[in-house]
């Protein structure tokens, strides 16, 4: 018993030095020392999910991404950690697997249903996989849980714009604006809008 209490101590040693590595901005050390924990305790999952974490930050997004699914593959199905479904589905989005991007912020979104930035980020991926109508759908319900977001009224827009519903997007454009005068994708988009619709003198402007 002393023995198998000698081992627990030790990884969970390694994870706990790994998490300061971590926040210390030593991601190296932090992998080093995850891998000692890997090492003892190979079913660790929040190990795995803390290397995907640092790979993300680290902007290595495929072994993030591998890293988490060896992670996910290891849950159990009643008790998933939603937050390793998030950082693959950013980790996705990062690579440009949009679809794989939508399909994990679902699952994240199932137990976090009024989370503005899952809802912004899923209707991102939508817009790249020309769903524009979920996507406007998942920009609708951000706005209503915080309508002074500027983000969501310039992605909305552009799914406007997508579905040809120029004149919308063009108030979400001017709305995004108002919230965030220096916005420059809001006025760089706007200007593509207007070019859509025949206003050059507009989209010069902008």
């Amino acid at each position: 018993e002393t023995a198998k209490d000698e081992k627990i101590d030790d990884w969970e040693l390694f994870y706990y030095r790994a998490l300061l590595m971590y926040k210390g901005k030593s991601y190296k050390t932090a992998l080093g020392a995850l891998e000692s924990v890997t090492e003892l305790e190979p079913k660790c999952i929040k190990a795995m999910v803390l290397k995907g974490e640092i790979r993300f930050v680290m902007k290595d997004y495929n072994y993030a991404i591998k890293e988490l699914n060896e992670a996910i593959k290891m849950m159990p199905a009643e008790k998933p950690d939603y937050a390793a479904y998030k950082l693959r589905a950013k980790s996705k989005f990062e690579v440009k697997d949009f679809k794989g991007a939508v399909t994990d912020w679902n699952v994240e979104r199932e137990a976090r249903p009024g989370e503005e930035d899952a809802l912004i980020s899923r209707g991102a991926a939508r817009i790249n996989v020309k769903d524009n109508t979920g996507a406007i759908a998942d920009f609708d319900e951000a706005i209503k849980l915080n309508g002074k977001n500027a983000v969501s009224y310039c992605y909305r827009a552009v799914a406007k714009s997508e579905n040809k519903a120029f004149q919308e997007a063009l108030k979400d454009y001017e709305m995004a604006l108002k919230l965030k005068f220096d916005y420059a994708d809001a006025f760089y988009n706007r200007a593509a809008t207007k070019m859509a619709i025949k206003d050059k003198h507009g989209a010069c402007d902008d």
